[in-house]
């Protein structure tokens, strides 16, 4: 075999000579440039033809740029539609339309062939493709007929090459993808790192091309990439690649005394996040949800490790154009607080036409993944991003739901459909008998795609509403209130609290609680994130922030300011507002870059945490009871700055207990307990808060109301209902008496009041009734002298002293050896006795136990494997708690005893009388 070849240029020509017949053969092309740097180029193959004559590949390509284009079915000759490749089957062996004594290609025959005499007449059809052949594209197809007109004919293979020539620069800690893009060969490829490495935290799919992950180093990396294809005897090409990975960049303007982190990243089109409820330590247990608008539910744990929860949630294609299809899947999340399910918003496809529905799922591993799943909610209309927008949970413990008008804006004010609605219903999908309107769930109309909502501290509820084009607005919700959107004099400044004429796109809602995450006078604000037009890249003076505003009872705009502002470059859509965890968390729908290559946003998971300065919590510096009766007490106390103070009181025996609301203290504040049970142990305990939102929270503190209205009275602490550790047991054994845990019978026991005490130890009936040695009473670690505990004809030991008020430590021990037997002391009680309190009252905050008996639904409902209920009883009394099943059957008796009045909470196993586990449903 030889080759000829033409003088050097930049197009040349190369002829093969002595080939045979019918059979494939390989070429390469090895290059050297001027300074003499040789290139091989890949491989290449070609089969020659049966007759031994060349192939003319070229023909292939000048019928697909010709009889296709002209041929599409909508138009002569013949209406035909021929697709790339197919002209070879309507020109071999076949009739001519117009000239059916014709056939159109005669192999081995130009001049018999209709097609040749077309392209060769000197006046072709007016409009007909076969007008514009060149005499080189002429002559080429008539070689072809020659040669047997051949209906396959293999053509070169391109030259296999990679098409990227640089890497975009990526950001630490931030997700990071692009395409390696290739060319040639015999497809499929396969790409692999030739030479050096990628930043870590990153891989190469061998597959795809596609380099993806989230870099964990800074620096400059150079690697090479090699693309390698599927021949049996492959050819290759590689390039040399490098990705600069640079520090975490400021892209945010933070306010001062807050600190921004991103905590996760990678989510693609993330729309919502619920934060989970914490029944577990673990940190992998789930801190939050996530909602992927295509379909995926996904948990962060409390590390920050991700987890999917539930997938293939869409019954159709969401991967349509932006905005269409592409902006239809999953738009919502939230957790029910009493049962921990959680409830995602979601568009399905029936019969072609998409619809919205509210779906709830449930775990039975701690959240992790999702067991069962229930439709609650279904047949909505939901087109284009004007579906179910919000799901979030009420103070009144009903599920609330946002939805868009479905761009039919004569639907918003007929209470007979559900968009342009807010939704109010029970957590099963039914309605609320106090719903304005009669077995509806309606509850507010005449919006058109509300997006976020909350509420203040008082039950307000406030509400954000998107405009066509601008006209965005706050509107103070009001059950059965329309707000103005219809399709006949539409009026979106109707009841808006703050209108914006240009569109800002609000795209979801927070109002700051009061608790802990923000400085105490941001509370109740509105904090409301806003997308601008950054859909399409055109940012406005309102995209990619996080805005705050106040309002006055009176509805008047009292704050409206940037609170975070987005200032990179990147493509940001705030998504997904929560408070949790001791921050605001959120996420960017789009990510730093937009939709890449592979149909992913990489978006982030963000956390806004308030870092004040001052960090100094406040201190209780004094605490005195200036008065305690049969039914109230009174105590003054002493803090070292003023601050916010929550109370958390109760009964101290059954251990039942309610939370009190905030209030403020001054320096020094009385506090009146009333309403109280004589003879009864009570504890208190206080969380404060100040200015800058540091906490501190108290130990408990004991008290004990009078037996009846006397000037003395007897406070006992009941250790027992404290710190007592159960089955203490005293040991006589080779002579010593010793007592177990070191001989702490009580920890941390608070006694409230300077004074005479009286210390009395209660044995259980079954020590041994011996006569026992002499006893020690050990305060906070020492021998108390004057101390003599002696045993009583009941079983107690008893001794007097005297303290001051106070933590202490409480241990009995003996000082004298002893002889006989070994015996045991079980100790059930420990008791503290003071007299002689001063009276006086002086009332400032009065705080009481429940007014009214109320037994709550059992939470969680569903559950695994236990369920709680709260019980308020505004009186001392006898209480039995029977669990019943839907055939009237007794299942188990929950609890049966006297209770004190207050707070207990009951709890149920799972188990009947027998101690079973009852099968679940």
């Amino acid at each position: 075999m030889s080759a000829e070849e033409a003088s050097p240029k930049t197009e040349h020509s190369v002829t093969f000579k002595d080939l045979q017949p019918d059979t494939k053969y390989a070429f390469r092309i090895i290059s050297q440039n001027a300074a003499g740097v040789y290139t091989i180029h890949a491989k290449n193959h070609f089969t020659t033809v049966e007759n031994g004559t060349r192939a003319i590949a070229h023909v292939q390509h000048i019928f697909d740029d010709n009889c296709v284009k002209c041929h599409t079915g909508t138009q002569p000759p013949a209406n035909l539609n021929l697709e790339t490749g197919q002209a070879w089957n309507n020109l071999y062996d076949m009739p001519a339309v117009k000239a059916p004594q014709w056939k159109r290609v005669v192999a081995g025959d130009r001049e018999a062939s209709w097609l040749f005499e077309k392209i060769t007449n000197a006046h072709p059809a007016v409009g007909t493709q076969m007008g514009r052949l060149s005499d080189g594209d002429i002559e080429l197809i008539g070689q072809w007929i020659d040669q047997g007109a051949h209906r396959e004919i293999e053509t070169p293979l391109p030259l296999l090459q990679i098409l990227t020539s640089e890497l975009p620069e990526g950001e630490i800690n931030l997700a990071y993808a692009a395409k390696i893009n290739g060319t040639g060969g015999n497809p499929p490829w396969h790409f692999a790192i030739s030479r050096g490495a990628l930043p870590q935290g990153l891989t190469l799919d061998a597959e795809t091309g596609i380099i993806a992950g989230v870099p964990a180093e800074r620096g400059s990396f150079e690697f090479k990439i090699e693309l390698i294809d599927s021949f049996d005897d492959p050819d290759s090409t590689c390039q040399e690649f490098t990705i600069n990975i640079n520090p975490e960049s400021i892209k945010w303007q933070v306010p001062a005394e807050f600190q921004l982190q991103t905590v996760a990243t990678d989510f693609d089109r993330p729309t919502s996040i619920a934060f989970a409820l914490q029944s577990s330590e673990e940190t992998s247990t789930p801190l939050f949800y996530v909602a992927e608008r295509f379909g995926t539910i996904l948990t962060v744990a409390q590390d920050y490790s991700k987890q999917v929860y539930a997938w293939n949630l869409l019954n159709f294609d969401p991967n349509g154009n932006f905005p269409d299809s592409g902006h239809m899947g999953l738009s919502a999340l939230c957790v029910d607080p009493q049962s921990g399910d959680l409830f995602a918003a979601a568009v399905y496809d029936s019969a072609g036409f998409k619809l919205a529905k509210i779906i709830r799922f449930q775990s039975q591993d701690s959240g992790r993944t999702a067991a069962q799943q229930e439709t609650i909610l279904s047949g909505i209309a939901a087109r284009m991003s004007h579906g179910i927008n919000e799901l979030a949970f009420g103070p009144d413990s009903k599920l609330y739901a946002l939805v868009g008008d479905n761009w039919q804006p004569e639907l918003a004010e007929d209470s007979d459909f559900a968009n342009g609605k807010v939704l109010r219903m029970n957590s099963d999908g039914s309605a609320p008998d106090d719903n304005p309107f009669s077995n509806s769930i309606v509850y507010a109309m005449g919006l058109r795609n509300p997006s976020g909502l909350g509420w203040n501290e008082d039950g307000v509820m406030y509400l954000a509403d998107r405009g066509p084009d601008g006209d965005d607005r706050i509107v103070r919700i009001e059950a059965g209130k329309a707000y103005g959107w219809r399709h006949i004099s539409p009026d979106l400044a109707h009841d808006a609290i703050k209108l914006w004429e240009d569109a800002v796109n609000p795209t979801t809602m927070q109002i700051v609680p009061e608790e802990f995450y923000f400085p105490r006078a941001f509370a109740n604000r509105l904090l409301l994130g806003l997308g601008g037009q950054t859909d399409f890249f055109d940012a406005g003076d309102y995209s990619r922030e996080i805005r705050m505003l106040q309002f006055t009872s009176d509805d008047s705009v009292l704050v409206d300011e940037p609170f975070l502002t987005y200032t990179g470059g990147g493509q940001m859509s705030i998504r997904g507002l929560a408070f949790g965890d001791g921050g605001l968390y959120f996420c960017n729908y789009f990510g730093e870059n937009g939709i890449d290559a592979n149909n992913n946003t990489h978006a982030n998971i963000y956390k806004l945490r308030w870092t004040p300065a001052d960090s100094i919590p406040p201190a209780i510096t004094g605490i005195e009871f200036e008065s305690i009766t049969d039914t109230a007490a009174t105590v003054l106390v002493t803090v070292d700055e003023p601050v916010k103070a929550q109370i958390l009181f109760g009964h101290a025996q059954d251990s039942l207990a309610v939370f009190l609301p905030y209030g403020d203290f001054a320096e020094q504040h009385r506090i009146v307990f009333e309403n109280l049970a004589a003879d009864s142990n009570y504890f208190y305990q206080f969380t404060l808060e100040d200015q800058t939102g540091h906490r501190t929270i108290s130990a408990a503190h004991f008290f004990r109301t009078r037996l009846n209205n006397s000037d003395t009275t007897d406070i006992t602490i009941q250790i027992a209902s404290m710190s007592l550790r159960s089955g203490l047991v005293i040991e006589l054994e080779d002579g010593t008496l010793q007592l177990s845990n070191g001989g702490s019978v009580a920890e941390n026991v608070y006694l409230p009041l300077a004074g005479d005490y009286r210390f009395i130890l209660h044995a259980n009936a079954d020590s041994a009734s011996v006569a026992w040695p002499e006893l020690s009473l050990f305060v906070d670690g020492e021998l108390v002298s004057g101390f003599e505990i002696n045993k009583t004809e009941d079983d107690n030991y008893v001794a007097n002293f005297s303290l001051e008020p106070g933590l202490h430590n409480i241990a009995i021990a003996n000082t004298s050896d002893t002889t006989g037997a070994q015996t045991l002391l079980v100790i059930d009680w420990l008791r503290v006795d003071n007299t002689n309190v001063p009276l006086g009252i002086s009332e400032e905050s009065h705080l009481s136990l429940p007014d009214a008996f109320a037994l709550s639904q059992n939470y969680p409902n569903p559950f695994n494997p236990e369920t709680t209920l709260d019980l308020s009883l505004p009186a001392n009394g006898e209480v039995t708690a029977q669990l019943y099943n839907v055939r009237g059957q007794l299942v188990s008796t929950v609890f049966e005893g006297p209770v004190a009045a207050g707070q207990k909470k009951l709890v149920w196993n799972g188990r009947d009388g027998k101690g079973e586990t009852v099968v679940s449903g």
